[in-house]
C-alpha cells in the first residue's frame, strides 16, 4: 500500500544510459513529480559497472537535473554487475539473530570471487508465509560489495549535489516497480522479470510478492549490437543505430530465433528434467542494499537507383537490411532464451515444479521490436513489456501516457528505486 512522503529521486546509472525518476506521495497514492528522464552516461566512465570518474558522472547528472528543472536532492540509487558485487540466497541452520550475525561473518568468503577485505556486507533473513515452521534451515539474503565500488558511487551522487538515502540493487527495484506496487493483482503469482541491460541481463523470479531467484547472465543489449557490428562491419555507434532502426524480431511472420530443443511451455509443469545444471552453487538473488548514418545493405538483386524518399517498408533495400539485422542477432537471442530456459528449470527443481505465470521484459533491450513476441512464443509463457507507471498517478501536464509507455522499460529500475520507502 502506498504511503505519503517527500519527493525522492530514483537514479539508475548504467554504462550507456542513466535513468532519473522523481516520485512523490500523497492521498494514499504514488505520483510522478516530474517527467522521467533518460540521459547518456558520459562515455567510458564505467568499467564492469564501477564508476571510474565520479566527478564527471556527477557533473553530467547535475546538469541534467538542472536542465529538466528537477530540484529534489534526496536520492536512492542502485549498484549492479558481477565483478564487484555478489548477492545470494543461502541456506543456514535455524539460529538466533546473534548466531546469524556471527555465522555471516564466517560465511562471506566462500561466496565471493574477490578478497574478503575492504568489503561491505549486508544480510537479511527471508520470512516466507508458506514456509514450514518445522524446517531445520532458514533462507538468508547475503550481499557483499567491494567498498571501492560503493565509495565511487556515493562520490558521484555527492558530485551531483544529491543526498543518498540508500543504495539498492536492480532486481529488487524492478520487482518493487512491477510487482509489489500491484500487490492485490500480483498476490499468489510467480513472475519472471527479465531486465535486459547493456552488459548484463538479470533473470529475476518473484513468487507471491517475495524475491525468490535472480541470475545475472552476460548476454544483453551490447551482445546484439556487437553481432550487428560484426555482420555489417561497422563501428559500435552505427551498429546500435541499425539495431534501433531495423531490428524487428519475429515481425511480419518472418522466422524467429528458435533454440534447440524446440519450444516447450515453461509456464506449466515440464517433462522429465534433464540432468541438473549447477548454475551458482546456491540460489541467487540481489539484495537491497543527432546520430551518424550507417549504410543500408543493398539486396543482391536490387537495381541501382537514385536515393528515394519512400517510407522504409516500401524500400526493398530496407527490407533486406532488416532481414540481415534479424539474422545477425538470431544466435545471440537464441542463447539468451536458452539461458532463460535453464534458469527456469533450475528454479523449478527447487520449488516443486511450480508454474511461471508471466514474463515481464524491462531494460533498454526490451525495446527491441518484437522481442516480447519471440520470448513468449519460445517459452509458452505470457510475455509483456514492463510499464512501471501503470499504478502511479501522473498529471497529463507532467507526461503523456504514450511517453510513459515508451520510456517505461528503460526507467523501471529508477522508478522502483524512487518508491523504495513509499510502499509498506
Amino acid at each position: 500500500m502506498p504511503r505519503g512522503g517527500q519527493a525522492v529521486l530514483g537514479l539508475d546509472i548504467g554504462s550507456e544510459t542513466t535513468a532519473i525518476v522523481e516520485l512523490g506521495g500523497g492521498r494514499g497514492s504514488i505520483e510522478l513529480a516530474s517527467r522521467p528522464v533518460v540521459m547518456q552516461t558520459p562515455p567510458d566512465m564505467m568499467q564492469n559497472n564501477v564508476i571510474v570518474d565520479p566527478e564527471a558522472v556527477g557533473t553530467a547528472i547535475k546538469e541534467c537535473l538542472r536542465e529538466n528543472g528537477i530540484k529534489t536532492n534526496k536520492v536512492v540509487s542502485s549498484v549492479g554487475g558481477q565483478s564487484s558485487l555478489v548477492v545470494r540466497i543461502t541456506e543456514v541452520p535455524q539460529m538466533s539473530d546473534a548466531e546469524l550475525k556471527e555465522a555471516m561473518q564466517w560465511d562471506v568468503e566462500r561466496h565471493i570471487p574477490f578478497p574478503a577485505t575492504d568489503i561491505i556486507v549486508d544480510y537479511r533473513p527471508i520470512e516466507r508465509p508458506d514456509a514450514d515452521a518445522e524446517t531445520p534451515n532458514m533462507e538468508v539474503l547475503l550481499a557483499v560489495a567491494q567498498e571501492d565500488m560503493i565509495n565511487a558511487h556515493v562520490e558521484a551522487l555527492q558530485a551531483a549535489g544529491l543526498q543518498p538515502l540508500a543504495i539498492d540493487v536492480e532486481p529488487l527495484a524492478a520487482s518493487r516497480a512491477l510487482v509489489n506496487i500491484a500487490a492485490e493483482q500480483m498476490a499468489g503469482q510467480t513472475v519472471a522479470i527479465i531486465n535486459i541491460g547493456a552488459n548484463t541481463t538479470d533473470i529475476t523470479i518473484v513468487r507471491d510478492l517475495i524475491l525468490s531467484f535472480v541470475r545475472p547472465v552476460p548476454i544483453a543489449g551490447s551482445s546484439l549490437t556487437r553481432a550487428i557490428g560484426q555482420a555489417f562491419i561497422v563501428e559500435e555507434d552505427e551498429a546500435e543505430r541499425l539495431k534501433r532502426q531495423y531490428a524487428m524480431l519475429g515481425d511480419g511472420g518472418a522466422p524467429a530465433p528458435a533454440p534447440t530443443p524446440p519450444a516447450a511451455d515453461l509456464g506449466a509443469a515440464p517433462a522429465p528434467a534433464p540432468e541438473p545444471v549447477d548454475l551458482t552453487g546456491d540460489r541467487t538473488t540481489h539484495l537491497e542494499l543527432d546520430e551518424p548514418t550507417a549504410p543500408i545493405a543493398a539486396a543482391p538483386s536490387a537495381p541501382e537507383a537514385a536515393p528515394t524518399t519512400q517510407e522504409l517498408p516500401q524500400d526493398p533495400n530496407v527490407e533486406y537490411t532488416r532481414n540481415q539485422v534479424r539474422d545477425s542477432v538470431q544466435p545471440v537471442l537464441t542463447e539468451l532464451i536458452t539461458e532463460l530456459r535453464r534458469s527456469v528449470d533450475f528454479y523449478r527443481r527447487q520449488h516443486r515444479n511450480e508454474n511461471i505465470d508471466r514474463i515481464i521484459l524491462v531494460g533498454g533491450g526490451a525495446n527491441t521490436s518484437g522481442i516480447d513476441r519471440v520470448i513468449g512464443a519460445e517459452t509458452g509463457i505470457n510475455t509483456e513489456l514492463g510499464n512501471p507507471y501503470a499504478h502511479i498517478a501522473c498529471d497529463p501536464s507532467v507526461a503523456s501516457q504514450e511517453y510513459l509507455r515508451d520510456i517505461g522499460p528503460v526507467t523501471t529500475v529508477a522508478t522502483g528505486l524512487a518508491m523504495r520507502d513509499m510502499l509498506d
